[in-house]
């Protein structure tokens, strides 16, 4: 059966011409897709594994929760979290939703209609993932960084997604890149006193879309409605290249390396590239 296009060509030409390093606004056609509507994603969740596909927390909290540990549950079930997004303050995410066939195919759809692997030199992404986002009245994402490129697609309610730029050492050190590189650990720690004036706002409503470099720290305030967005990810040589380049300098400073090999340059980059596919291989 052929699907309707996702993105009109104008909105492709945006997304390729920011990609990789700028945020950019666009549109998408999915909001009244019967696949996306609360019943059927509670549906969805009930038939995924719990591992890896429900993440679920409190969302009356603080942008800034740097211990991602210490952020409450909902004290409910992951469906019953979902239900009752009415009534509690409560954030959920479906992840993974393409271990079931139907949503594989929608990501699938969403991923090729993007037109981004047109913009990527290899012409190749791989590691494709999806997400749905389910958030309670008024809730809170806590401020983070995500280890792939994103297309954030606004479904149902408005939120205001807040980014930040990818490479300033004041918001993410060379240190808070390792330790998300390699432990995993997304959350960083928000200074208002500082940070917001380095921030762009985007406000999105049901039909927009927001694609979202890797790395680029956010955090997201939902409206006055029950929100429901969809997120289409992938990854790229680049983006693994430079994970490899953090991992090889964990286990460089491991072993008593000298300070200089910690160096960043063109070479030892790739030196270290090299060496984080190999520790890639053997792990």
């Amino acid at each position: 059966m052929t699907q309707p296009p996702v993105f009109a060509d104008a909105d492709r030409l945006a997304m390729a011409d920011a990609f990789p390093n700028r945020p950019v606004k666009v549109r998408h056609s999915l909001s009244g897709d019967r696949r996306l509507a609360l019943p059927q994603l509670i549906e969805l969740a009930g038939r995924l594994p719990a591992n890896p596909c429900h993440e679920y927390t409190a969302s009356d909290i603080d942008k800034s929760q740097p211990d991602e540990e210490k952020i409450p549950g909902t004290g409910l079930s992951f469906v019953d979290t979902i239900r009752t997004m009415g009534e509690r303050q409560s954030w959920a995410a479906i992840r993974s939703f393409q271990h079931d066939p139907e949503y594989k195919a929608l990501l699938d759809h969403c991923i090729k209609e993007s037109g981004i692997a047109e913009a990527i030199p290899s012409g190749r992404t791989y590691m494709h993932d999806g997400f749905f986002f389910i958030t309670s009245p008024n809730g809170v994402t806590p401020f983070h960084v995500d280890p792939e490129y994103n297309i954030l697609l606004q479904i149902e309610g408005r939120k205001s997604f807040y980014v930040f730029p990818a490479n300033d050492p004041e918001i993410m050190s060379e240190r808070d890149q390792e330790d998300f590189y390699v432990d995993g650990k997304k959350n960083l720690a928000f200074d208002d006193a500082r940070f917001p004036e380095k921030g762009q706002r985007f406000d999105l409503g049901p039909g927009d879309a927001l694609f979202v470099p890797v790395k680029m720290p956010h955090w997201v305030q939902n409206g006055s409605e029950i929100s429901i967005s969809l997120s289409v990810t992938w990854r790229s040589e680049e983006t693994d290249r430079e994970r490899r380049i953090f991992l090889s300098n964990r286990r460089l400073r491991g072993v008593g390396a000298p300070a200089s090999l910690l160096a960043r340059s063109d070479i030892s980059d790739r030196v270290k590239a090299l060496a984080g596919r190999l520790i890639d291989r053997l792990s």
